[in-house]
């Protein structure tokens, strides 16, 4: 079934029965060929009656495989082909003759198993609307009909996509800026069948028997299955049975030819692709090699040579149209993914990745039988990787519908996002997303859940999908029970806004759970941030030095990492407490002013802004690693080092090589976003798990906050209270379940306090152990 909207110019389509009938017929003794016609009648006040209906002729035009072409029979509707054109003009004439109604207001085509919106279908709609307005194309879907009732649907093309098809332009970057996917091709017309009792009755048949054949109706399905051939049968209902021939050599026909002209596509826009990194690879070297020699003339007093020439020597390909792979996928809303072929792989490394992440998993099983999040409308953004992929799939698996996105244009693991698109679940991610690309992707997760509804929750990371709804749509927040938010730059933004009062729902605090703080910044990074590294560079930390900017977790557990792979490590904070927690763990603090002028691996860690800038550059020893794991790119000052540096050379995907004025080098990884996500595959498995249940919890209390039956089931989440719009902590007890759920996969024996140790400590037996506001150092 088609996506439409609902902007029509007149109220509904009046169809008399009789032309039902005829369009049946036709549609029906012509299957499997595609059966085209005009439809006659006039416009009264609002509503479009159709009062009369003629055939197209038959084109006989087969393909190369001996059958007659879909494309080329529907052809035979469009406006533009003369042989029409007259034959319409000549039965409009009769008409006349006869004073019967005689404007043209559309016409029809049949269509099977739903599939109708072809380029043809678009060409034929959009030349008959550009010439009458007041126009329909009327389907009838001989396949679904047969099922037992009437399918004829009324479509007219949408407003937006008239004028983009006038326009012509149909490109990725066109799309993104008009914000047109298929759903907003068609606008469906309310059909009303008038004199509606003659078509059923022309349409109904009453099986009969011989009189004598006296078979008795069974009586049980034991009867059915003992002998079926002794059931009343009718040969005129063999059209119900979507199991003869022609209906599965349609069908397949229909799926063979998608698939078809899907591929096609696919290999021409691949191709475009091709063209276009190869010409911007070229343009990138003359400009490089431009400014190398400005920077010569302006030394040597010369007048700068222009750097804008490239325009007249270069010319970029033009992307072809998308709007066949648009209809032909019929998808373009509900995902965007790199390459939706990686599903396969992305399958296998999922079911990998489940045996590692035992909390999401038992999760699963705990909850599963009362679907929690059952009516729960999540909109994610966070990392799409392989471990991600197992979260959408636990909240799906206890009832949520998901859409998402990734909260990094370089984290997206492709194979991850193609294996959950493949499931159904609307993904926007892509390694490698330009800002507009990114931003483009917030928006279209926004409008992808069924039936146009909107979120009732967030699972944000970063805080740039709260930012956005809460600014731009804050409507949206009605209805919405709140969001959890899973990393410290995140959080920051969500005690900013309570404290300026611009938090318009509860908001939990993933970050701040000590299974999450403690396990996924510390342990986490302590292992991804050496993968990144070593995978971008393949240097040698052993003997080199290291500046962690930060000792919060995620800084202890980089700073821990340099150290046990042999590097001396200095840290730099703001932080007194911090700053004494370094000094006792045997590391040296001081400031970034004197560690630039000594280090040789950079990381940042802080989740604030202009940790590394331009005099720390300037000041860096030759080919100086510099990376960031805290979350957005704004900790290094990337927009200082190109405009400042003489020239940049990308020695691979995501590192690039800066010659400073000084003729030293700076290297960037990851174009200064999170080094473990961009130049490899991010935290571990196991670590993830932790995390991503406290995501999950934070999902079910935020959703299930005022289920009194619930509450009473799982008391845990009782004792949450009323939550209001402020920033909350998940509750101990919460936390304690965890990590309880993790301590079987790795060999963890827990001792049970005794009664007599309950009643001294104050404590239940089954915890919680520490109180809401402890804090687990």
């Amino acid at each position: 079934m088609a996506d439409v909207q609902t902007d029509v110019p007149f109220k509904s389509a009046q169809v008399e029965a009789l032309v039902v009938i005829k369009i049946v017929k036709h549609c029906s003794a012509s299957f499997p060929t595609t059966a085209t016609g005009s439809l006659v009648g006039m416009d009264n006040n609002g509503v479009l009656e159709i009062t009369n209906a003629f055939p197209f002729p038959t084109i006989d035009v087969a393909n190369t495989d001996g059958h007659q072409s879909d494309a080329s029979s529907l052809a035979a509707a469009a406006p533009r082909a003369k042989g029409n054109i007259a034959y319409q003009n000549e039965m409009i004439k009769h008409l006349k003759e006869v004073n019967v109604d005689a404007n043209n207001v559309g016409w029809y085509t049949s269509a099977t198993m739903g599939n109708f919106v072809t380029l043809n279908f678009i060409e034929n709609q959009y030349h008959y609307q550009r010439d009458n307005d007041k126009t329909v194309a009327l389907v009838h879907d001989v396949s679904r009909s047969s099922q037992g009732a009437l399918s004829l649907r009324a479509f007219k093309l949408s407003p937006e996509f008239m004028a983009a098809y006038k326009e012509g332009k149909f490109t990725t970057e066109s799309l993104q800026k008009s914000k047109l996917s298929f759903k907003d091709i068609l606008v469906e017309v309310p059909v009303i069948v008038h004199d509606s009792h003659l078509l059923t009755t022309f349409l109904h048949q009453i099986p009969t028997l011989p009189e004598s054949a006296e078979v008795p109706l069974p009586t049980s399905l034991n009867d059915i299955s003992r002998d079926p051939a002794r059931l009343p049968a009718n040969p005129s209902f063999d059209a119900l049975d979507l199991s003869i021939d022609p209906f599965l050599e349609k069908t397949c026909d229909l799926l063979l030819d998608s698939i078809e002209a899907h591929y096609t596509d696919l290999n021409n826009h691949q191709y475009y692709q091709r063209q276009l990194t190869r010409e911007q690879f070229k343009i990138t070297q003359w400009q490089t090699k431009r400014k190398a020699e400005n920077a010569a003339r302006v030394a040597a007093k010369q007048a700068p040579l222009p750097e804008d020439e490239w325009q007249r020597l270069f010319k970029l390909p033009q992307e072809p149209s998308r709007l066949e792979g648009m209809l032909n996928a019929r998808q373009m809303s509900n995902f965007k993914v790199a390459d939706i072929s990686l599903a396969a792989f992305g399958r296998r490394e999922i079911e990998l990745a489940e045996n590692e992440m035992p909390g999401l998993m038992k999760t699963r099983e705990k909850y599963a039988a009362d679907q929690p999040l059952k009516g729960a409308r999540i909109a994610g953004c966070l990392h799409m990787t392989i471990q991600t992929a197992v979260l959408i799939e636990t909240l799906t698996a206890l009832g949520a519908e998901v859409t998402w996105t990734s909260c990094n244009i370089f984290s997206t693991q492709d194979h991850a996002a193609a294996a959950i698109a493949a499931t159904g679940v609307p993904v926007f991610a892509w390694k490698g997303e330009t800002e507009e690309e990114y931003n483009w992707c917030l928006e279209q997760q926004l409008v992808a859940f069924k039936d146009n509804k909107k979120l009732n929750l967030i699972l944000d990371d970063g805080g740039d999908l709260t930012h956005l709804v809460h600014t731009k749509y804050p409507e949206m927040l009605a209805d919405c029970y709140g969001v959890s938010e899973e990393t410290t730059t995140g959080v920051h933004h969500l005690y900013r806004m309570l404290k300026e009062g611009k938090l318009l729902v509860p908001a939990i605090n993933v970050n701040d759970s000590v299974t999450k703080s403690k396990f996924d910044n510390l342990y986490g990074c302590r292992e991804s941030l050496i993968d990144g590294i070593k995978r971008a560079t393949d240097v040698m930390i052993a003997g080199k030095i290291g500046v962690v900017a930060g000792f919060g977790d995620v800084g202890k557990g980089c700073a821990l990492a340099l150290q046990g792979m042999g590097a001396r490590v200095l840290v730099t904070e703001v932080d007194p407490i911090n700053a004494l927690q370094a000094a006792m763990a045997g590391f040296q603090v001081t400031t970034m002013e004197k560690a630039a002028k000594v280090g040789q691996i950079f990381v940042t860690t802080t989740g604030c802004r202009d940790i590394l800038v331009g005099k720390h550059f300037e000041a860096m020893p030759n080919d100086a690693i510099v990376c960031n794991i805290g979350h957005f790119d704004v900790e290094i000052d990337v927009a200082w080092l190109k405009a400042n540096a003489q020239s940049v050379q990308n020695i691979k995907p995501q590192v690039d090589r800066f010659l400073m004025k000084n003729g030293r080098h700076v290297i960037l990884l990851a174009e200064g976003r999170l080094v473990n996500l961009g130049c490899a595959t991010g935290h571990s498995s196991f670590v993830m798990s932790c995390s991503f249940t406290n995501q999950v919890l934070a999902q079910i209390m935020l959703f299930k906050n005022n289920d009194e039956a619930f509450a009473k089931k799982y008391v845990e989440y009782a004792k949450s209270g009323k939550l209001e719009k402020k920033v909350y902590v998940l509750p101990k007890i919460l936390d304690e379940e965890v990590a309880r759920l993790h301590l079987d996969h790795v060999n963890v024996e827990l001792e049970t306090l005794t009664t007599a140790q309950s009643e001294y400590l104050g404590l239940d037996i089954e915890g919680p152990y520490k109180t809401d506001q402890a804090w687990a150092g």
